[in-house]
């Protein structure tokens, strides 16, 4: 099989678009105010996002101990059994979540003007 000209500048055309698309998506991200912590679908904590603090959040399900540093918050540690949630790594803009499903954790980033729309939508 042989590539010709058009293939070359078909290829070409579709690169140019997905890096400009990734670009477009990457810096229209906001940077969120607060994070909400929910455990099985109820609301435990909402916090903001300024304050450096670490908190242990202990429930029926199990252990985790969330940082907020610098505007953004991370797991440090879970007695999960795969530790996927701690290697999510940090997060901090508008959207982002962390999910620890075997203790029915989710973390959530929300913004100051938060809307029901997402960001592709606008």
């Amino acid at each position: 099989m042989r590539i010709i000209k058009n293939d070359i500048v078909l290829i070409s055309i579709f690169i140019i678009v997905s890096i400009v698309s990734f670009v477009v998506v990457f810096a229209s991200a906001s940077f969120g105010s607060r994070v909400i912590v929910s455990i099985n679908g109820t609301t435990m904590y909402e916090l903001d996002l300024s304050e450096d603090i670490e908190i242990d959040i202990d429930s029926e399900y199990g252990h985790n101990k969330l940082v907020i540093e610098d505007g953004e918050c991370f797991l440090s540690d879970a007695d999960c059994p795969d530790g996927l949630c701690i290697k999510q790594g940090k997060i901090s803009k508008n959207g982002q979540s962390i999910i620890c499903l075997p203790n029915k954790l989710v973390l959530t980033i929300k913004g100051e003007d938060e809307t029901e729309i997402d960001t592709i939508a606008r």
